[in-house]
């Protein structure tokens, strides 16, 4: 049995909810805030959610192995301590509400936790940066996935891709990066950089992270850097959707 945005335990849309479902049972989460991560635990009386947890990768209420069971470490809200089992947990991106998208994975579950995918796409054309300091693809904020998770151990496997084109027939290089949790520095293991001038051919950058973010809501940022000196022009889809498109995709469990 799994914690899950809909009813139907495996959904394979993109969905925003204001409840949450775990077999038979729901819960309602309207009384939630933006911005902060709950856990989700099963009672004698049905779901119910925890306290705010202290930040975005800390308890504020600790859980406790017990057997083959996650439980309440201390009393909450009436409940003893040990009588509230761990199921899940959601971070809300708006008031009362939680979302599991490509882009945002925001619910996670303990048990039957399962391949999702990510993905996120520059939708510009393309854009100019040159500065050899890293920074979010297109300076976009956007340019991310998000997840949350409340236990560790769970795998991400991440690609982010880019196109650069100098503004001159001399070549030049480019990179590209991801940052976990951080726009400032790359974190990816693997990479491969672009490199071109301003005709054909153009070698295309990659970078690849495969690790653990550790638990809590993290971002896995899109990053790029550029070579110093003339102008450098990135793609997005180049204005030919049909044919370019950059952006960062992979997979996590939850």
């Amino acid at each position: 049995m799994r914690l899950s945005v809909s009813a139907d335990e495996f959904p394979e849309t993109d969905i925003s909810t204001g409840t949450l479902f775990y077999g038979t049972d729901m819960l309602d989460i309207s009384s939630a805030v933006a911005g902060k991560c709950y856990d989700v635990f099963q009672t004698s009386s049905g779901l119910v959610a925890g306290p705010e947890w202290t930040n975005g990768t800390t308890r504020d209420l600790q859980v406790m192995k017990v057997g083959s069971a996650i439980v309440n470490a201390s009393a909450f809200s009436g409940i003893a301590t040990g009588d509230a089992e761990l199921v899940g947990g959601f971070r809300c991106h708006a008031n009362g509400q939680t979302r599991s998208t490509k882009q945002s994975r925001l619910v996670w579950s303990l048990h039957d936790a399962v391949l999702l995918p990510v993905c996120r796409i520059e939708p510009a054309a393309g854009w100019s940066y040159s500065t050899a300091q890293w920074r979010q693809a297109n300076g976009n904020a956007l340019n991310q996935i998000e997840m949350f998770c409340g236990v560790s151990g769970r795998l991400i496997d991440v690609t982010a891709s880019a196109y650069m084109l100098s503004s001159t027939s001399s070549v030049s290089s480019g990179f590209v990066g991801i940052g976990l949790d951080t726009s400032s520095a790359d974190s990816s293991q693997v990479k491969n950089p672009a490199a071109g001038a301003n005709t054909f051919p153009i070698l295309p950058a990659w970078a690849r992270y495969v690790g653990y973010a550790g638990i809590g809501y993290h971002e896995l940022r899109w990053l790029e850097r550029g070579i110093g000196g003339s102008a450098q022009t990135w793609l997005g889809n180049g204005g030919q959707p049909h044919g370019y498109q950059t952006g960062i995709l992979g997979s996590v469990v939850l």
